[in-house]
């Protein structure tokens, strides 16, 4: 016995809340899409992440707010163009718009910056490194934050003498900090 095949209008009928999906699978290109958004965002925000005083940590909350946002928009709204399940769905929130979001964001917190200032410390001790040569500076300013009291061999920086470290800094649109330079004075 072969199964009841009903024309489309009689199931619209009895189930009228049903979404309608397009008959064929239309994920592909949009898919490949999907994978370059990824990869772009990814070169982008690890391009940007060096110029600015954020740690690894919150750069990686703020991916996670990013990718909460990302689920606000219900899937619905794809369906209406495309046949994406709900897998679909979660994999293009979070590694698709989500990043995207935070490049823009970090994007626009440099674009939109207000005027550098500068702070300067004094050194006290100097450890130096095949890669990088890494200064402690007066009352432990920057313990914790390594990458801002560091200078590495192949980073132009302007040396004048080793008595102060001076960090170049402005502020950005969002809040995050942004590293425009170092100086030994």
């Amino acid at each position: 016995m072969s199964p009841r095949k009903y024309p489309k209008k009689q199931i619209k009928k009895r189930h009228p809340n049903l979404i309608e999906l397009p008959e064929e699978d239309n994920m592909d290109r949009f898919q490949i899409v999907l994978i370059g958004i990824f990869f772009l965002s990814c070169f982008a925000c690890l391009t940007m992440f060096y110029s600015l005083d954020l740690s690894l940590f919150g750069l990686f909350k703020l991916l996670c707010l990013f990718i909460g946002i990302s689920f606000l928009v219900p899937i619905s709204l794809y369906r209406k163009k495309f046949t994406m399940s709900f897998y679909e769905y979660i994999i293009f929130s979070a590694i698709s718009i989500a990043p995207a979001m935070l490049t823009l964001t970090l994007f626009t917190n440099i674009a939109l910056k207000s005027p550098s200032y500068v702070e300067n410390y004094k050194i006290e001790h100097i450890e130096h490194t095949s890669i990088r040569s890494i200064y402690t500076l007066e009352n432990n300013a920057y313990h914790e934050k390594v990458y801002l009291r560091s200078i590495g061999n192949k980073d132009e920086v302007v040396v004048n003498g080793s008595s102060k470290f001076s960090i170049i800094f402005s502020d950005g649109l969002f809040g995050i900090r942004i590293i425009e330079g170092k100086q030994l004075d």
